[in-house]
């Protein structure tokens, strides 16, 4: 997927019974879209680096795969809440579109929705440092 324009993902709201568009909520800038889940022990692993890069002022789209409304937002009020927005991927449908092998999965996508990166499994210093570089 890297060097591909982003599919067209819309959803159900983590936060909210309303459907989304990460074209449409995407700010214009470069952002990451982080596939994670609360039952996924790695997603825990690289939350700090998520939280890190919230501070540094990185938007984050969130794709919840397969996993319970409840434990999602559990999660995010024990861990903190890196994510601008979060999209519902019951089924796996969003993941399996980004081409995504598992989670976590991150990508890293261009203001024109061109992905330039992908991360697979927790991300790490080297990763955040690689987002800081590129903005």
């Amino acid at each position: 997927m890297i060097g591909k324009q982003l599919p067209n993902l819309s959803s159900k709201s983590l936060f909210y019974n309303q459907d989304i568009n990460i074209k449409k909520i995407a700010n214009n800038n470069l952002f990451l879209i982080n596939i994670f889940a609360s039952w996924c022990a790695p997603c825990k692993v690289e939350h700090p680096f998520l939280m890190q890069l919230k501070k540094k002022k990185i938007s984050i789209i969130g794709i919840n795969y397969k996993d319970n409304k409840k434990n999602a937002k559990t999660f995010l009020k024990k861990y903190g809440n890196p994510y601008q927005d979060v999209l519902l991927d019951n089924k796996g449908e969003l993941s399996i579109n980004l081409g995504a092998y598992g989670v976590p999965e991150t990508y890293l996508v261009d203001k024109n929705f061109k992905i330039i990166d992908k991360h697979i499994g927790p991300i790490n210093n080297q990763f955040v440092n690689k987002v800081l570089s590129s903005k």
